[in-house]
């Protein structure tokens, strides 16, 4: 049986308690030296303090894991434990009384995160704790400059727009967003497209784009180029956003969404100044959609669907969150009423990047004219009414839909990719 201290600090707030913990451990010797230890540690929580206004814990009583391996040499030996307790007390420290965490703590909370310097328990419950929460769009809004601050980022004076989206909608459709960005660069439209390996689908932007024999850009430099050239830079997070290594581990252990899911497509190093975001989720529609508004960006539409896809959907109804120049207005679009018959979902679905690839050149060169190639219309229709306020949506889908059919965008692509 022990006393046990523990304390914490996230910028002016902080936190104190202290238990009794009587562990329960079960050892048994595996082979020579090496033995294996496991067990509950069962807890009473005697104390806690902190400098903000805190119910009184309901956990009092805890239990713990406790999971080890100790190697002995003679009267020598080396351990190694983890520990993981069932209850949610560290989590009242943000959750309590729906405390938003301002500027500087969001600050403070990232910094040691990114670095690796926080401990990775109290990271995670912090995490949760903002997920069971909730982020206000102004913590989404610190921790997307702050991770922006953090990397070489450029604002330059090019007209950019870009397609990303949370992903997390299980869906493994076709990749929209990527597909999409390629028709919009075909019409003279500057793409800096953000985007990782597959997250919700069986191909992500990555993967595509590679099978075509799309670079990735590795620096500002080299995505300004490539857009100069092509009007379009594929922009892969990893290479730009490094220090993100140091939350994988965090991310796998807890193994739910947290605020890092929907921070991706906020945190493009080129801050384009239009942008089409897909979200999993219908409750984010105004929290990202403000964020983009406090980040700059002029003209946006945040959208989730009916049937849970993080597009525009063509087999669905779509909520969408628009706004210009700070403006914003929320409701429905319905595919049906712009001409478009709707589809089915299980058409969209793909197998792997092989099918993704067939796909993309039938879209492109007027072989395939179902539900595949009207979902991608809709999307790159709408990113170019963002991008060319001379249009309206119905002129710039049917502006989509002609280019399309007269092979005009796949010419212009395949000059510098390989859609054979």
């Amino acid at each position: 049986m022990c006393i046990r201290d523990r304390s914490f600090n996230i910028a002016q707030h902080s936190y104190k308690s202290t238990d009794i913990q009587v562990p329960i451990i079960f050892g048994y010797k595996v082979l020579g030296p090496i033995s294996l230890f496991a067990g509950p540690t069962f807890k009473y929580n005697l104390s806690n303090s902190s400098n903000f206004d805190l119910e009184e814990l309901k956990d009092k009583y805890n239990l713990s894991i406790l999971l080890g391996t100790r190697v002995k040499v003679r009267s020598f030996s080396v351990g190694l434990r983890y520990e993981r307790g069932l209850n949610n007390n560290e989590l009242l420290i943000i959750n309590a009384n729906g405390i938003d965490l301002d500027n500087d703590e969001i600050n403070s909370f990232f910094s040691e995160l990114m670095s690796g310097e926080i401990d990775a328990s109290l990271a995670s419950s912090i995490l949760i704790a903002l997920k069971i929460k909730k982020p206000s769009d102004n913590e989404v809004f610190y921790a997307s400059e702050f991770l922006l601050n953090s990397i070489n980022t450029y604002e330059s004076d090019l007209h950019l727009i870009d397609l990303c989206g949370t992903g997390g909608d299980s869906k493994s459709i076709i990749n929209v967003s990527t597909i999409s960005s390629l028709i919009l660069s075909a019409l003279n439209v500057k793409v800096a497209k953000h985007g990782n390996r597959s997250v919700s689908s069986k191909v992500g932007s990555a993967d595509l784009f590679e099978s075509i024999g799309i670079n990735f850009d590795k620096n500002i430099e080299e995505a300004i180029e490539s857009i100069e050239k092509k009007n379009i830079s594929f922009i892969f997070a990893p290479n730009f956003h490094t220090s993100m290594k140091n939350v994988i581990n965090i991310r796998k252990t807890l193994s739910t969404r947290t605020i890092f899911n929907i921070l991706g497509p906020l945190i493009n190093p080129l801050r384009p100044k239009h942008q089409l975001l897909g979200v999993y989720d219908e409750e984010l529609l105004e929290t990202m959609g403000k964020v983009l508004i406090k980040q700059g960006v002029k003209s946006g539409m945040v959208v989730h669907s009916l049937d849970g896809m993080d597009e525009i959907s063509i087999c669905d109804k779509t909520h969408i969150f628009e706004f210009n120049n700070g403006e914003y207005k929320k409701y429905i679009f319905d595919p049906q009423e712009y001409g478009f018959k709707l589809g089915m979902l299980e058409n969209l679905v793909i197998k792997d990047i092989e099918e993704s690839k067939k796909i993309l050149i039938g879209i492109l060169n007027g072989s395939i004219k179902d539900e595949k190639r009207d979902i991608c219309i809709l999307n790159a229709g709408a990113s170019l009414y963002l991008y060319d306020d001379s249009m309206d949506l119905a002129e710039s889908f049917e502006y989509v839909r002609c280019k399309l059919e007269d092979k005009q965008i796949f010419n212009a692509l395949k000059e510098y990719m390989d859609l054979t």
